[in-house]
C-alpha cells in the first residue's frame, strides 16, 4: 500500500471512530470537516487526495477534543489524547500510570478527563514518551 492510500486509510479509521464514540450524524461529520458525500466515497474506497483529507481530520479532531475535553486548551488536549494512546497500547494500569507520569492516584481521574492544569500534561507527556518509546525499543529487540 502506497503512502497516499495509508494515510487516507488512517484518516478514515480516525473519522469514524470520532463520528461513532461522538454519536453524530454523517451530515454533522459533513458540516465540520467540508467532506461531501461524494468525497467521503471516494476515501472510502482509498482515492482522493490524502492532502484534503488531512485537514478535514484534523478539523474533526478538534472539534472532537472540544466535546470531550472542553476544560483544555488545544495543546493539552492533543498531549492528552497521546498520552490515553499509550495507556491503551501498554495496558498500563493505573497505578503505573501514577508512578511514570508523577501524577497522584488521588488526582488520576481528574488527570484523564483534563481537569489538571496545562503543565501537567505537557510533564506527563514527556514522562510518558520517554516510557512509551523504550518499551517499544525493548519490543523490537
Amino acid at each position: 500500500m502506497d503512502d497516499a492510500k495509508r494515510r487516507i486509510t488512517y484518516n478514515m479509521q480516525i473519522i469514524k471512530s470520532w463520528q461513532q464514540g461522538l454519536k453524530i450524524s454523517y451530515r454533522k461529520v459533513e458540516a465540520i470537516t467540508g467532506i461531501t458525500s461524494d468525497q467521503y466515497s471516494e476515501y472510502e474506497r482509498g482515492n482522493g487526495d490524502p492532502n484534503v483529507l488531512d485537514v478535514a481530520t484534523d478539523k474533526l479532531r478538534r472539534f472532537a477534543f472540544k466535546q470531550t475535553m472542553p476544560n483544555l486548551d488545544m495543546r493539552s488536549a492533543y498531549l492528552l489524547n497521546g498520552i490515553k494512546f499509550e495507556i491503551k497500547d501498554l495496558r498500563l494500569p493505573a497505578k503505573k500510570v501514577s508512578e511514570i507520569s508523577g501524577v497522584p492516584m488521588d488526582q488520576y481521574h481528574d488527570f484523564l478527563n483534563g481537569n489538571l492544569d496545562a503543565g501537567v500534561y505537557e510533564d506527563a507527556f514527556d514522562r510518558l514518551g520517554v516510557y512509551y518509546y523504550l518499551q517499544s525499543v525493548s519490543k523490537s529487540d
